[in-house]
């Protein structure tokens, strides 16, 4: 099985998983989180580990504040993404990926994360 090395704490994974399996979030796609208060994997993240609450950015699509602003990566992406200071950008793709396209449960994607995905 092929590890990741993330730039985020084990706490922060821990907290990502534990939320991703606790079925209080609605899933979506495309964006880190929408105005139907829809969630892509990634979103989770920032919402158990972000530091400020979240903005209402472009075509109803919600960015994060502070030390977790997304990023737009619509030049090899249609998605949203964390910055790389929290994980490498190959990861989030990879995660997008599970989330968008293979339609992997948020639970799913818990589960075949969190043996894979290495704290800093």
């Amino acid at each position: 099985m092929t590890t990741y090395q993330t730039n985020s704490t084990k706490e922060e994974l821990e907290r990502w998983y534990e939320a991703l399996r606790s079925g209080e979030y609605k899933q979506g796609t495309q964006n880190l989180c929408n105005l139907d208060e829809e969630f892509c994997c990634l979103g989770v993240y920032h919402d158990v580990n972000g530091d400020e609450d979240w903005e209402t950015g472009e075509n109803g699509t919600c960015w994060s504040a502070g030390k977790l602003r997304a990023v737009n990566l619509s030049i090899i992406s249609t998605v949203s993404m964390l910055p790389v200071s929290v994980m490498p950008y190959d990861i989030q793709l990879l995660l997008s990926y599970k989330n968008d396209r293979e339609n992997m449960s948020l639970r799913q994607i818990a589960d075949w994360a969190e043996p894979r995905l290495l704290p800093k």
